[in-house]
């Protein structure tokens, strides 16, 4: 097992130095940049949903989906990143604690379809003000 484990910190490493010997150019270039922000973020969403709705081989819904209701409210009102996480970690606790087992994955699928809701309508209004900022500033000129 310890083979395997320092052949992966090896693999990591080797990963790692080669991206440092990328010449400069290269990575100065928009393609480059703009696929990098959209590996950064598909990897991001596939560990959260990793994390958030499988245990073991299956899919669920648990305390975890509220905890991840709640964080996306809290990221959609821009709160610091130490505030979501204590609020995900107290909703989780929280459903685990008040809700019986049996009621959790529904309790939870509620909270998740309440809070893309209020995402949705928080980015309609920032979206709303922004076409408003727009129009202004165009009616000024």
């Amino acid at each position: 097992m310890w083979g395997w484990i320092l052949a992966a910190c090896a693999v990591a490493f080797a990963t790692k130095y080669l991206g440092f010997l990328v010449p400069e150019k290269l990575l100065e270039r928009p393609a480059v940049a703009r696929t990098a922000n959209f590996v950064t973020i598909g990897l991001l969403a596939s560990l959260i949903a990793t994390n958030a709705f499988s245990a073991g081989q299956g899919v669920t819904i648990d305390a975890r989906t509220a905890a991840l209701a709640v964080a996306l409210v809290a990221l959609s009102m821009r709160l610091p990143f130490l505030a979501v996480v204590v609020l995900g970690a107290a909703v989780s606790a929280l459903v685990r604690a008040v809700v019986p087992s049996y009621y959790e994955p529904q309790v939870s699928l509620i909270m998740l379809i309440v809070a893309l809701g209020v995402v949705a309508l928080r980015a309609a209004q920032h979206a709303r003000k922004a076409d408003s900022q727009k129009r202004s500033t165009a009616s000024a000129e």
